[in-house]
Formats: C-alpha cells, sequence, structure tokens
C-alpha cells in the first residue's frame, strides 16, 4: 500500500501519468478486498516495474517505505552527461535532484496515511514537493550575482571597487596615465635631457597648450561629450527599467494564471463536494493531474526565460557541468527529453535536441507552446459526477483569458528578448568613444603642460570618472547577465515557484475546509 501513493504521475509532464493513475485505483480498489489474486500482485509488479532504479543509496531509502522513483522524477542525465559540477549550490549534483524522489514518496505516504483524502491530495502534495523542491529553488537563488547597499547611507559602497565594470575602462585608463606620465617627464626641465634645439621646441609646444589651445580647441569638447554620454546613459537605464517592468510583468501575470487555472479547473468539484460532502466526486483526479502538470511547465517557463538569456557556453570539455547545471534548475518540473528541448536550441541530423546542428527553436517557447496546449485541455475540461458543469459559454470564456495571460507571458519574454538583442547602434558608440579619448588625450596634454606631474592623480581621478560612465552604461544596457548589477533572473523563477506553490496549498486548504463542512 505504500507505493500506492507514489504511482500517479500527476506532478510530470506527459499524459501517460493519469493512464497510470487509472491503473493505481484500480489496484487500490482490488487490494481492498482481504485477498489480492495473483493477477492484480503481477499488475502492480509490473506498474512498479515501469519505474526506474535510484542510485544505491537511494534505493535503500525508497525500500524502508516500498516506493520507488518515477522514470520522469528522475534529473539524470545522459551517459554522457553524468559528471556534477563544480560551482557550488547552482552546481547540484543531478544524483542529489534525483534522491529526492524518495522523500517525495515518503511524503505522499504520510500524506496518506494522515486522511489527506486519498489519490487527489497526494497528486497535490507531491506536485508541491517537486515545485518547491528545496535543492532546485537553492540552485535558483545561488545563480546570481548581485551586490546589495543602503540606499539611505550616501558612504554606503561609495568607495567600493566591485561592480565598477573595472575590466573594460582599464585598458584606456592605463594608456591615458602612460600618456600624461610621458608629457610630464618631456616638459620637467627639458633643457637637463636635450639640447638646445629639442628643448626651444618643446617650450614652444607647452606654451602653446598653455596659452592657446587650452579654451580655444578643448573646453568647447566638454558639452559635446556631456551630451554624447548622458544620452548614451540614459538610454541603458531605461533598457534596465524595461527589462525590470517585463520580469515583474512575467512574474504578476504567473500570479494571476495559476489562479484562474485552479478556480476554473477545480471550482465545480468543490461546489459539488459542499452539497454531498463526498471525498472525492467524479473524475476529480483526473482534474487534479491536469491541474499539477500545467503548474510544473508554468514553473518551468521563467527557467527557460533566464536560460535564453542567461545562456552556458557548451564547450567539450564543460558540456557535462553546464548542462548538469541548467537541468539541477529544472529538478523534476520536467522529464529529461523535455528538458534537453528547453536547454539545447539546435537539433542533429536525427532530430533530437543538441548543442550543435541546425538552430531550431526558442527553450521559452517550449513551454509556452506547452501550456497552449493545456489551456485548452483546462477550460474544455469534462467533468463527471459534479452537480453543475460550466456551461460551454463559461469554458470559453475561461480558455480565453487563460490564454490572454498566456500571450502575455510571451509578450514579457519578447520585451527581454528585444533588449538582449538590441544595442545602441554601432555608429553612436564608435563616435561616443573616439572622441570621448580624443577630449582625454587632449585634456590630459593641456593639464600636465599647464601643472607638470603633480596634475597626474587628479588627471587619473578624471579620466576614471569619463570613463566609468560608460562603463556604467555597458552594464544597465543588456542586464541579464551574472554582473553584480543584472537583475536576479534566478530570484524571478524561485518567486514564480513560491507563488505557485502557495496557490497549490490555498487549495488544499480549501478542500480541507470543505470536507469538513466549514465551506
Amino acid at each position: 500500500l505504500a507505493v500506492l501513493p507514489t504511482l500517479p504521475e500527476s506532478h510530470l509532464p506527459g499524459r501517460g501519468a493519469r493512464d497510470l493513475s487509472e491503473k493505481s485505483r484500480s489496484v487500490t480498489s482490488a487490494m481492498a478486498s482481504e485477498s489480492m489474486s495473483p493477477d492484480v500482485h503481477g499488475l502492480v509488479d509490473a506498474t512498479v516495474s515501469r519505474r526506474p532504479s535510484l542510485p544505491s543509496s537511494d534505493v535503500e531509502a525508497t525500500q524502508e517505505i516500498g516506493g520507488s522513483t518515477n522514470a520522469s522524477d528522475s534529473t539524470t542525465t545522459p551517459p554522457a552527461l553524468q559528471e556534477v559540477p563544480e560551482n557550488g549550490t547552482a552546481a547540484t549534483s543531478l544524483a542529489e535532484t534525483s534522491s529526492l524522489s524518495s522523500s517525495s514518496a515518503r511524503s505522499s505516504d504520510r500524506c496518506s496515511s494522515e486522511g489527506w483524502g486519498g489519490g487527489r491530495e497526494s497528486l497535490l502534495q507531491g506536485a508541491l514537493e517537486v515545485i518547491l523542491d528545496p535543492a532546485r529553488l537553492e540552485a535558483l537563488s545561488s545563480c546570481d550575482n548581485v551586490m546589495s547597499y543602503n540606499s539611505y547611507n550616501f558612504f554606503s559602497r561609495a568607495f567600493s571597487i566591485r561592480g565598477r565594470n573595472i575590466c573594460m575602462i582599464l585598458a584606456p585608463l592605463i594608456c591615458l596615465f602612460l600618456w600624461s606620465v610621458m608629457w610630464s617627464l618631456l616638459f620637467l626641465e627639458s633643457t637637463w635631457y636635450f639640447d638646445e634645439i629639442v628643448s626651444r621646441h618643446l617650450t614652444a609646444v607647452q606654451h602653446f597648450i598653455i596659452e592657446e589651445c587650452k579654451d580655444d580647441l578643448i573646453t568647447p569638447l566638454v558639452n559635446f561629450i556631456s551630451f554624447l554620454l548622458a544620452f548614451r546613459l540614459a538610454r541603458s537605464i531605461k533598457n534596465f527599467w524595461e527589462a525590470r517592468a517585463a520580469m515583474g510583468t512575467l512574474i504578476a501575470t504567473s500570479r494571476s494564471n495559476i489562479a484562474d487555472v485552479t478556480v476554473g479547473l477545480m471550482s465545480p468539484f468543490r461546489r459539488t463536494r459542499s452539497k454531498l460532502g463526498d471525498e472525492q466526486v467524479g473524475n476529480e483526479q483526473e482534474a487534479m493531474e491536469l491541474l499539477c502538470e500545467y503548474s510544473q511547465w508554468l514553473a518551468a517557463f521563467p527557467i527557460a526565460t533566464k536560460h535564453y538569456l542567461r545562456p552556458e557556453t557548451f564547450t567539450t570539455k564543460n558540456y557535462s557541468k553546464a548542462y548538469a547545471k541548467q537541468r539541477c534548475e529544472y529538478g523534476r518540473l520536467v522529464s529529461d527529453v523535455d528538458a534537453q528541448k528547453m536547454i539545447f536550441e539546435c537539433e542533429n541530423s536525427f532530430g533530437e535536441a543538441s548543442k550543435v546542428g541546425v538552430r531550431v527553436r526558442d527553450p521559452p517557447l517550449v513551454s509556452l507552446n506547452r501550456l497552449h496546449q493545456l489551456a485548452w485541455d483546462v477550460a474544455y475540461f469534462e467533468y463527471e459526477g459534479v452537480t453543475k458543469a460550466p456551461t460551454p459559454h463559461a469554458q470559453s470564456i475561461l480558455f480565453s483569458r487563460i490564454t490572454d495571460q498566456i500571450n502575455i507571458l510571451c509578450g514579457s519574454y519578447g520585451a527581454m528578448e528585444r533588449i538582449a538583442l538590441t544595442p545602441l547602434p554601432f555608429v553612436y558608440v564608435v563616435h561616443l568613444r573616439s572622441m570621448t579619448l580624443l577630449y582625454l588625450v587632449l585634456q590630459n596634454l593641456s593639464s600636465v603642460a599647464k601643472h607638470g606631474w603633480t596634475s597626474l592623480l587628479l588627471l587619473l581621478l578624471l579620466n576614471w570618472a569619463l570613463l566609468g560612465v560608460e562603463a556604467c552604461a555597458v552594464e544597465c544596457e543588456k542586464p541579464f547577465g551574472i554582473s553584480r548589477n543584472h537583475l536576479l533572473l534566478g530570484k524571478m523563477g524561485k518567486i514564480v515557484a513560491t507563488n505557485i506553490g502557495q496557490a497549490l496549498k490555498e487549495l488544499t486548504m480549501v478542500s480541507s475546509s470543505t470536507k469538513h463542512g466549514r465551506n
């Protein structure tokens, strides 16, 4: 009996889950009698044999409760991808992820023994454990690299070097500093090092720069450079804000979508149960399987979006680790076949998902297309045993509402894709950088000619200030990487999963209150 609550595969995508659940119900009714025939024993053994074996440590833990993991529960990679990543929690071993199947089986047994209401509640509890898997959520949290600061403390991180994109401006900064040092040495008592003719020419150059160039040639460039840099930074900040707005729209729409799907699909059963008091009404378990499948694909969508906007570099050396890292973030939300489609954009000559080959898909669309298919099944679900099924008009309204929300999710993903793939025009960036370098070269030369080597430190700060504006613009222009200034895409997936879990938990509480006559 302990293995039966784990048989329904509702917490995994795929229509085969419903066939398994029907088998489990038939086995339950057969085992309820005093004796069980050899045929029924054979059915149980055949059903359980469809589930692959766990690693040795997991098998021992699972055998204690008489359960085993499901084929699509396992997050193990193909044999070539068994190597475990080394980058901390985000690269959690796939073996650790698959071992959570045994804990899911224990929880399912506990739900059955404590009177959760049979297979329906076991399905819901299994889906909650998959969506709110602590290892998976921790992997999503650890993939972000953000630096926080206190907005009300002016000196909070004011002198921090981290997060300033120093690597980008380091090379021009060093070149400008060497340029200033060279001219400061040339202008420093030049008669000590050169003959009289060279000394006279250097003195003339120094006098020309001090008297003529400062006000007539160099100063007018300040306003021009300031305008270019201000416009560049403003456009980059706008991109950052639009990306954050699209990310917020994705999270908010996911909340509304799971609420509408849950209420629209399960309300007829809840109303019937409140009137008749039956513990399970009609084909409620089939509806619960559909709800759990939809919930898991919805939770997988922000992860696919993150992987698309922040792609891993697959090479021959890190192929196993890169795949394992992304596969761990999906956990048991999707099967291995679906996970490969959502990780790899290409297909090989055999039509299989691959890291090389012909590019055929955008990974987030795999999840969106599946959600569109399930939306039809949810809206036009054929109810059995309910007192009042939704009318065709109500079903069409529900279908329209769910598909509109899925289209908004697609629009949010498209907005972030547009920002990631559309930098500022090349001609503007090239002109800005060349003019900025020209101004800094002339400004450094003028300051050294007038103030000598004493101006080197102040010139270094000036160079850093202007070049830093361009570095800030580059950081904000595409805010989807792993820099300390980029958006928390991993946290986005965690928030969506938490919201979906909350909706399913509240469905459990409503079912419990209905059963006790408090609805």
